[in-house]
């Protein structure tokens, strides 16, 4: 299976860098057909240092899951600013889309950074 590079070159996410992209889902398949592909860490784009759009899929590799879709700054992967859900591809480049420009708007606010404590782990 070959990634799915139409997905990926037709999104509309602003000045978003992609940063990660293990998305291989293929539209001409079911999910139940493709289930491996299934997982939590899809696609990331990051927009400056502050502002991060993951895609990943839950629960991992359950083709009765759904597409989630977050909006995170300053690393705070527990109080993303967005999350949103789909089951279909048409609706993930959509709410890929509207998220970018979500957090194209926060970038212009200039929202005071949060300050986000970290665990270490040897």
């Amino acid at each position: 299976m070959k990634k799915n590079k139409d997905l990926i070159k037709g999104l509309n996410i602003l000045d978003g860098v992609i940063t990660w992209n293990s998305f291989d889902i293929d539209e001409n398949l079911s999910f139940k057909e493709q289930e491996f592909s299934l997982t939590e860490d899809l696609l990331q784009i990051t927009f400056g240092s502050r502002y991060t759009l993951d895609v990943g899929w839950q629960p991992d590799l359950d083709p009765k899951g759904s597409f989630v879709v977050y909006a995170v700054q300053d690393k705070d992967w527990d109080n993303p600013l967005l999350k949103k859900t789909c089951k279909s591809l048409p609706l993930l480049k959509k709410t890929i889309k509207e998220t970018a420009f979500f957090i194209d708007k926060m970038r212009k606010e200039n929202l005071p950074r949060r300050n986000v404590e970290y665990e270490e782990f040897d």
